[in-house]
């Protein structure tokens, strides 16, 4: 048996230990599984999940970028106040204070896509 075969296999049984609500002693001992192994291969098993959900998070910031086309009424002035709405992952956004409901909401629910 090849080193990934005996991790897929492995990995099976620790994904089956940890759907089966048994502890790790109990399941062990129903596998006929030997400490050394089990805890062996728990390690790498934990090891690859942590790394997986490093990656998962480290790509979480570098979604592709989407632009929405808004279009302003020709009313606005650049010169008029500003308002800014802020996101909670750190953008902001200035727009004038003269702006449309319907054109914000517009442009908020473009914004929102993912």
């Amino acid at each position: 048996m090849t080193y990934a075969e005996r991790k897929e296999k492995w990995f099976l049984l620790l994904d089956e230990w940890h759907a089966s609500g048994l502890t790790a002693e109990q399941y062990k001992e129903q596998k006929q599984i030997t400490d050394s192994s089990f805890y062996r291969w728990l390690k790498r098993y934990q090891a690859e999940k942590s790394a997986a959900a490093r990656a998962d998070e480290s790509q979480e910031g570098k979604k592709a970028v989407r632009f929405v086309e808004a279009v302003a009424p020709k009313t606005l002035s650049i010169f008029s106040d500003t308002m800014n709405l802020s996101h909670a992952s750190g953008w902001t956004l200035s727009l004038p204070q003269a702006c449309s409901a319907t054109w914000l909401s517009e442009l908020l629910r473009g914004l929102s896509c993912n």
